[in-house]
């Protein structure tokens, strides 16, 4: 599976940008194309209040010269044989999104940016969007780091999004050290029910350790039916509730890269993103991979 196009939307708010920099070294080490995608947003709220189209023109052409000139100081001494820059207008998760489909992008790489409006609390940030979405696989990055990702945890609950992030996320960096986990669940109600019946506290936790074993045979058989034994030896099974673990995952320091399916497309999903993927990308310190079912 291999990527050959990796599309970046940079919001050019410093004088570094941490997505530019983990877009050009993964472009790099994929020898994929890279293009990268500013949007000029706030065009539309003074476009109606803007008396002239000449003078609007020559705005649109101010703003759009000086992101130019701000990439390309960004990318000075850079190889960049392979690299395309698009400055666009309107809204960032359109235009993002619309490039993505027109480049057949295999990878979409953005920050995780931050609701400042009444719409983007109400609707989502630029990052949640693009991630609901779902039709390429998205690379949110928080973190300032010049090397390459050597500890990724897979957090992996069978669906068939996150046998894809899995997937997805070797290829992405296969020289990395791999952690799969999947959460055990024994639901609450289930088990205040085996309680109320009687059923003693050991019959309870040999429950959940078959579980458990099931789960790990399931996994070993996956993983063989992938072509990825080798990764068997970083299964690691935990008790709890998915949204609980996973916004663990999301914190914790001793991994670069958290990689996660996103359930669904229906309307209910879309507009929830959920629950699971939603809460991990908010109380995220480390990057997050997040795949959708094909």
């Amino acid at each position: 599976m291999p990527i050959k196009t990796i599309v970046a939307g940079v919001a050019l708010e410093a004088d570094t940008d941490p997505v530019l920099e983990r877009a050009l070294q993964l472009a790099q080490m994929h020898e994929a194309r890279l293009v990268l995608v500013h949007v000029l947003e706030n065009l539309i709220l003074v476009e109606e209040d803007i008396g002239t189209w000449s003078t609007l023109g020559t705005l649109r052409q101010t703003l759009e010269d000086n992101a130019r000139a701000h990439i390309g100081r960004l990318l000075a001494d850079r190889d960049c044989q392979n690299v395309d820059v698009i400055v666009d207008h309107g809204r960032a998760h359109e235009s993002i999104e619309a490039t993505a489909r027109a480049e057949q992008a295999d990878l979409l790489v953005i920050g995780p940016g931050n609701p400042n409006t009444l719409r983007e609390r109400l609707f989502g940030s630029t990052a949640d969007r693009l991630t609901r979405n779902g039709r390429v696989p998205v690379l949110v990055v928080r973190t300032q780091s010049d090397e390459v990702y050597r500890r990724v945890t897979i957090a992996m609950d069978f669906s068939p999004s996150s046998q894809l992030a899995l997937e997805k996320a070797v290829a992405l960096t296969p020289a990395s050290m791999f952690e799969i986990v999947h959460v055990v669940e024994l639901p609450l109600p289930f088990e205040q029910a085996m309680l109320k019946a009687g059923t003693p506290a050991n019959e309870i936790d040999a429950y959940r350790r078959s579980k458990a074993k099931a789960a790990r045979s399931k996994l070993n058989d996956l993983l063989a039916d992938m072509g990825l034994e080798r990764l068997t030896r970083g299964i690691r099974l935990v008790d709890g509730t998915p949204a609980d673990i996973v916004a663990g995952l999301s914190r914790e320091e001793t991994g670069d890269l958290l990689a996660l399916g996103s359930h669904g497309r229906n309307v209910v999903s879309r507009a929830l993103l959920g629950s699971v993927t939603r809460r991990a990308l908010h109380s995220a310190s480390r990057d997050i991979l997040v795949v959708a079912a094909a």
